[in-house]
């Protein structure tokens, strides 16, 4: 028994018998021509006059050769030419009575299955003023019809290097988009790695209102800057541009920014839980929530543009979680506001300090060390420092807030992978200041659509929670396509759960495929076209019998090797809720024009990195204010001055800024003489003054109070007793005295440095 696939003799009489029937009908149709030619049919379209002149005409002998002659030529004709002659009439066929019906194809160009006539219905457009931003699939070459995904969906492009992906499907898509009514254009985010696409519309764009916004990390000069966690700082600290959210809610989504921002570091393929990158990533949140509470706090003492990876840099030395009393004031002040019982997230950070601060040195040491490769970018690379810097000309929320269309490129060397995780780490806040925006409005969409096309999404690390991303972004108006060459690249999603890259594809209900390499995503492909029953016949023969049989099976729609030989302008796409569609794609450079689109930024002046003011911890530690207002209430007495500029320990001094600049000078010589600090500061001048006559020591003595003059006007009042604080703590604990952050610093003073006579300490000091 063998299946069939070759012609057997009931194919051959019957294609005899068919080649027979068209024969005659066409030796017919010749004749009836002949006739009229030769006048013999006077009226054509008389059926009995067209018979009897025929059959006349092959009753005269001369001729009947030649038309028996005509008639085999047409029978050779018909069953040499069987398979063009069957072809022609499918095509005839349909283009009279419409394409048949397909249970496989939507429609199908190549087989001519399906209808073309719902394809038509269901996607091609014509642009006008009510036509909505969607997924193209395709154009016509006049350009006047447009073939659009008619829901809100997300799509996957499937298609390795050379297949056509920027020409065939992105760059159409854009020239769509662009082209729609201003109230119907998009915002558009575009990830462009080679820079062909913002090369090619840029143009186009600009043209048709476009804001265009580029961030590069291949060339500074040419980029925007952007700092990653400027974002988190607009939330928590500038409340006016986030009116429709409380205060809790601000900072609450700003310390969320913070772990994502911390999470899509480059922390290699580190397996997720691995105990030094989980206290790593703590102790940059840590250092990131204090350094963003103080600006909340007092803005002058920190600000927007040194929230930075690099001031976070400057606190991972293990000597900067000391109690020393010249690095560890930050600790100090995280402390003095854990105190305050209405200050959760204060607590909450000190918390985390103290928990850090208990491991022991040399693991600690690791944790840091581990916490600072990671963070050797932002130091290390000076191109990247020229990106990773605040600047209003790329401000995400009034970016997104801005009723007008937008573009923002995305350009990164593509063979440089150190900088990949950037990327992903800004479409993460991009997406996210999209939906803060979305949450203004009482439908909890955006007002005007936005659409992310990622070109090699495949080689960008993960983008935080994205599966989660792509389940809700639909209902806020916000769609992806993801480029990537195969489904094997959406794997590594996988390090948040085994089958998150199965949700991130079942999340994309439109699929591009192009063509593949990878056996795995043919066979998805393959299996997502479905089966088809096909009928077969087997023959068995024996000496005197023969006898067939013919049964169903299913198969592929598409057999992977069938997949693997499809024509490359030919384009499968695979919607929910729909069978699969197989057209033909044409290249946008052979229909649109390229722009040849030069980017120039912005920016009012253009900047370098010496134009950036770098942030010194240690500066930090000496503007850090204490709120004494409780110690205050405790009567914790300060000295105060008299009027004839002598110091006592009567009464508080309410306002040091009312004492006169004598008063101001002795006081900062009691204070730092009680920790011999004024006193080893005058030594120092000693032998100078011994070989010097009169006149010069009262110039240097009058230098010395000039001096403290310009000391004091560096300080408020709080500040100085700051840096006694620090010291005398310092002290106590070198002495180890018990509680000594809970004694008053009059009572410390007393245990340290017993109170010597006033006018005694005056003399010393003069």
């Amino acid at each position: 028994m063998e299946e069939q696939e070759k012609l057997s003799k009931s194919k051959i009489i019957g294609k005899t018998l068919l080649s027979i029937i068209v024969s005659t009908f066409l030796f017919f149709v010749l004749t009836f021509i002949i006739n009229v030619f030769m006048g013999q049919n006077k009226n054509p379209g008389h059926f009995k006059l067209f018979w009897n002149s025929t059959v006349t005409l092959l009753k005269t002998k001369p001729d009947i050769f030649v038309y028996i002659g005509l008639g085999i030529s047409i029978l050779v004709f018909c069953f040499i030419f069987w398979r063009q002659i069957k072809s022609l009439g499918k095509k005839i066929s349909k283009y009279l009575f419409g394409a048949k019906a397909s249970q496989n194809w939507l429609w199908n160009y190549q087989l001519g299955e399906g209808s073309k006539t719902k394809y038509n219905k269901l996607f091609r457009k014509m642009i006008n003023a009510e036509t909505e931003p969607n997924w193209l699939f395709t154009f016509d070459k006049t350009q006047k019809y447009w073939y659009v995904n008619d829901k809100d969906d997300n799509s996957i492009v499937n298609g390795p290097p050379g297949s056509g992906k920027t020409h065939r499907i992105i760059l159409p898509n854009i020239e769509f988009m662009a082209q729609l009514d201003y109230s119907k254009k998009p915002n558009l985010i575009i990830s462009d790695p080679k820079k062909e696409i913002i090369k090619f519309t840029g143009g186009l764009l600009t043209e048709n209102d476009y804001k265009i916004y580029v961030i590069d990390f291949s060339d500074p000069k040419l980029s925007l800057k952007w700092n990653p966690l400027s974002y988190a700082w607009d939330l928590a600290v500038d409340g006016e541009k986030f009116k429709n959210l409380t205060f809790e809610e601000r900072i609450n989504k700003s310390l969320e920014v913070i772990n994502n921002v911390i999470e899509s570091l480059n922390w290699g393929k580190a397996v997720n839980g691995n105990m030094w990158i989980s206290q790593a990533k703590k102790t940059l949140i840590v250092i990131t929530n204090f350094l963003l509470l103080l600006g909340i706090d007092d803005k002058n003492i920190i600000h927007k543009n040194n929230f930075n990876f690099e001031t976070i840099a400057s606190l991972l030395n293990t000597s900067h979680w000391e109690n020393d009393k010249n690095i560890s004031a930050w600790i100090l002040y995280a402390k003095k506001r854990a105190l305050d019982d209405n200050n959760y997230y204060w607590k909450k950070v000190y918390n985390n300090i103290e928990d850090l601060s208990k491991t022991p040195k040399e693991t600690f040491g690791g944790i840091l060390a581990e916490a600072q490769s990671v963070l050797n970018v932002f130091n290390n690379d000076e191109n990247l420092k020229m990106v990773l810097r605040d600047t209003e000309s790329f401000n995400l929320v009034d970016i997104v807030s801005d009723p007008k269309p937008f573009a923002i490129f995305i350009h990164y060397p593509d063979h440089k992978p150190t900088s990949h995780f950037l990327v992903s780490m800004l479409v993460e806040q991009i997406y996210q200041s999209l939906i803060e925006q979305a949450n203004k409005n009482d439908n909890l969409k955006l007002d005007r659509k936005a659409f992310f096309l990622l070109d090699e999404f495949g080689n960008l690390p993960v983008v935080v929670n994205f599966d989660n991303k792509l389940t809700i972004c639909r209902s806020r108006n916000i769609f992806f396509m993801l480029v990537v060459q195969d489904y094997n690249q959406i794997k590594k999603y996988n390090i948040y759960g085994e089958g998150t890259a199965q949700v991130i594809k079942n999340s994309c209900q439109v699929v591009y495929f192009l063509a593949s390499n990878d056996e795995q995503t043919l066979n998805d492909i393959s299996k997502a076209l479905g089966t088809k029953e096909v009928k077969s016949k087997s023959y068995t023969t024996s000496d005197n019998h023969s006898s067939s049989t013919e049964s169903e099976k299913s198969k592929p729609v598409m057999e992977v090797a069938e997949l693997k030989s499809k024509k490359p302008d030919d384009l499968i796409i695979i919607k929910n809720g729909y069978k699969p569609l197989l057209i033909k794609t044409l290249l946008a450079y052979k229909y649109f024009p390229n722009d040849n689109y030069v980017y120039t930024r912005n920016e009012s002046k253009l900047l370098t990195n010496a134009d950036f003011e770098l942030f010194d911890i240690r500066s930090l530690e000496k503007l850090i204010k204490f709120d004494n207002s409780k110690q205050k209430k405790q009567n914790n007495k300060n000295q105060k001055v008299s009027e004839h500029n002598d110091l006592t320990n009567l009464e508080d001094v309410e306002d040091p800024e009312d004492l006169s600049q004598e008063q101001k000078i002795q006081r900062m010589k009691i204070v730092f003489g009680k920790l011999d600090l004024w006193n080893n500061y005058i030594n120092l001048k000693n032998d100078y003054k011994r070989t010097l006559i009169p006149y010069k020591k009262n110039q240097i003595k009058e230098q010395i109070e000039e001096t403290l003059s310009l000391m004091w006007e560096q300080y408020v009042a709080n500040d100085l007793e700051n840096d006694l604080v620090n010291i005398l703590w310092s002290e106590a604990k070198k002495r180890k005295i018990p509680n000594y952050y809970d004694l008053k610093v009059d009572i410390l003073l007393q245990l340290l440095h017993p109170l010597e006579d006033v006018s005694k300490l005056i003399e010393k000091s003069n």
